[in-house]
């Protein structure tokens, strides 16, 4: 059965010149866990999970236990795995991440987010030349 949240994530990936992503892709070695979409060169899995709301698969109990055993497996073989919701794709949210991800760290165009802890610290600094008893 096709999923139409699947369906139109394909149709932004293609629209916004990405490379093809594999489909159902099993990526862990003696496993027959599936991806819903594999970006193999940029070594991303892409998960859709539609019935985030819902009484689903994926939000059981077992569902949830062996959805995250699946996120590990593919984190200890050297994938970063982005799960989505109906909203991210509806959005275009999932689509520009993983543009984001798939574009060379040169190539990237990002704001520098500072950290409570850092800001803190800058704060705290006393300018060069002067003495904190000076101000």
């Amino acid at each position: 059965m096709t999923n139409p949240l699947e369906e139109l994530f394909a149709l932004q990936v293609k629209a916004t010149g990405l490379p093809e992503p594999e489909r159902e892709a099993a990526v862990i070695p003696g496993r027959k866990f599936r991806f819903d979409f594999c970006f193999r060169e940029a070594r991303l899995l892409i998960e859709i999970n539609g019935g985030t709301f819902t009484k689903g698969g994926h939000s059981s109990g077992l569902g949830l236990r062996r959805d995250y055993e699946k996120l590990r497996l593919a984190q200890d073989h050297g994938w970063k795995v982005y799960p989505f919701d109906a909203q991210a794709v509806r959005s275009g949210e999932a689509v520009e991440q993983v543009r984001f991800q798939s574009t060379p760290p040169r190539g990237r165009r990002h704001t520098a987010i500072l950290s409570l802890t850092s800001l803190m610290e800058f704060q705290s600094t006393p300018p060069r030349g002067r003495r904190p008893d000076q101000e």
